[in-house]
């Protein structure tokens, strides 16, 4: 799950991570991530990052991708 300032995102992270654990894969999520929802500054809005946002996820997404091949 991308990240976003809106930290309670119902229970849409369960329903999903409950999907992915019957296939026997895992999500990576950035929902609550303090290296974004401390910084206001990397977002469009509420739940859109904005470009400087983006290069901060996309960086973070391939050291996590990496670390988990």
């Amino acid at each position: 799950m991308s990240p976003s300032l809106i930290i309670d995102k119902g229970n849409f992270g369960e329903i999903v991570n409950g999907e992915l654990s019957q296939k026997d894969l895992g999500l990576l999520t950035w929902n609550g991530d303090t290296a974004f929802t401390n910084h206001p500054e990397l977002f469009y809005d509420m739940t859109h990052l904005n470009a400087k946002g983006a290069e901060v996820f996309t960086r973070d997404f391939i050291k996590r991708v990496k670390g988990n091949i």
